[in-house]
């Protein structure tokens, strides 16, 4: 432009910093609002705001607050956008007494007459979250109808998120959004253990009475809570309800359900849904977008699958998984050492660890004590032995497990001298039997 001998104006100015901020370029952004106060255009409130948006995102909270210093020298009254900026940049910052600053700002931008508008209450919901302080994220979120503002979409995820994941007894005051018996005025309590329930409740508030589109990042969330408050129906209603909506699961998602049935003994719902999977063609999609599918996918249906006494199909299963990319890590092999030795297949199991050895996976205490205790198992207790004291040179903290499994062995087989001298050793270890 300058070349041609057009002047840029504030206007000008105010395009690029604008595209910079929201292309990520933060510091191109504020070379160029450096540049128009050089150049003697005195910066307008646009053109601050457009600056604090490109910082907020970044949390770069000391050069937004001398932008927000700039603006008041210049004379200029901050509006909403600039309160919701500063109140993001202080959430982003991630202290505690810069959430503080967050929350005064909220203050300052009621007492100059500016109503809130739902990413001021965004900001400060998850703001709150990130600090533990659900109660006050409760309250918060429970204004913003009596103040005008309806939540949204985000407000709805941010909340979810916060009620998952913090752990701290919290009180709070229901006035129809969180509980859906709509209208009560009694007080309630939400603990740890009822959390992920409450949660429910506000997805359910939002979804069917709001017409809210949930993330999957939500549906996840909800469902990992209400898995770990072992509520495994609703958690799996709320899976169906995913797809029905037309939400599709990721690999997360699968895995906390494969995780759940594979835990509670059930076989067939667990291989129903791993056929869900291929059947969708997620597997193979997976594989085609250059992911593969994790450990956690297929640990559950092997041990399945060994606990109900289906060693071949485990077998097929496990090469399966390599022909899908999936590389087996040391939960996978425990899995495998523990189920063949279980039920007798001891060379199996001992063939396995070696390939993990090979495979450059390091053995850890499980590998270890289920090998070692398969072989005591089928009386070949100085293979056994074998391993013992190879698990004591790899420098791992043995435990009482590891020595009650080799003595029993070495009871079992009337070697008692053997049995008391690892008895004593486990002692001076400091080792309780």
């Amino acid at each position: 432009m300058e070349s041609l001998g057009v002047e840029p104006t504030a206007y000008t100015y105010i395009l690029f910093i604008d595209y910079y901020g929201k292309s990520g370029l933060t510091d191109k952004a504020l070379e160029t609002f450096e540049m128009m106060r050089t150049r003697g255009i005195a910066p307008n409130i646009v053109a601050c705001n457009a600056s604090l948006y490109s910082l907020a995102e970044m949390g770069r909270l000391g050069e937004a607050k001398a932008i927000f210093n700039v603006l008041k020298s210049n004379g200029l009254a901050p509006d909403s956008v600039t309160y919701n900026m500063m109140m993001k940049c202080y959430s982003k910052a991630g202290k505690a007494g810069r959430r503080d600053e967050a929350w005064k700002m909220f203050c300052r931008l009621k007492d100059m007459k500016l109503a809130p508008t739902v990413v001021t209450y965004n900001t400060l919901i998850a703001g709150l979250g990130k600090e533990g302080q659900v109660q006050r994220a409760i309250e918060l979120f429970e204004s913003m109808t009596l103040n005008g503002c309806p939540p949204n979409t985000v407000t709805f995820n941010t909340l979810l998120d916060c009620l998952c994941k913090n752990d701290e007894a919290v009180l709070g005051r229901s006035n129809g959004w969180i509980l859906t018996q709509a209208g009560t005025e009694k007080p309630f309590y939400l603990v740890k253990d009822c959390k992920a329930t409450v949660a429910h409740n506000v997805f359910v508030k939002f979804t069917k009475e709001l017409g809210v589109n949930p993330t999957l990042e939500a549906y996840n969330c909800l469902i990992d809570g209400l898995l770990e408050l072992q509520s495994a129906e609703m958690a799996w209603n709320l899976f169906m309800g995913m797809k029905n909506a037309g939400c599709a699961p990721d690999v997360f998602t699968y895995n906390l359900l494969l995780d759940t049935h594979g835990k509670s003994g059930k076989i067939n719902e667990l291989f129903e849904l791993y056929e869900e999977m291929l059947c969708v063609g997620f597997i193979l999609y997976l594989v085609s977008d250059d992911f593969s599918p994790t450990p956690c996918t297929y640990g559950p249906l092997l041990d399945g699958l060994l606990k109900s006494g289906r060693l071949e199909k485990a077998k097929e299963l496990f090469e399966e998984m390599e022909d899908y990319g999936c590389r087996p890590n040391s939960a996978i092999y425990n899995i495998l050492i523990n189920g063949y030795g279980k039920t007798g297949e001891v060379d199996t199991a001992c063939e396995f660890f070696k390939r993990m050895v090979r495979e450059g996976i390091r053995p850890d205490l499980k590998s270890y004590t289920s090998l070692v205790g398969c072989l005591c198992m089928v009386g070949r207790v100085d293979d056994a032995l074998h391993y013992f004291e190879q698990l004591k040179q790899t420098g791992l903290d043995l435990d009482s497990i590891a020595y009650n499994l080799i003595i029993d062995g070495l009871g079992r087989s009337h070697r008692m001298e053997e049995a008391l001298f690892l008895f004593g050793e486990m002692q001076k270890r400091g080792i309780k039997p």
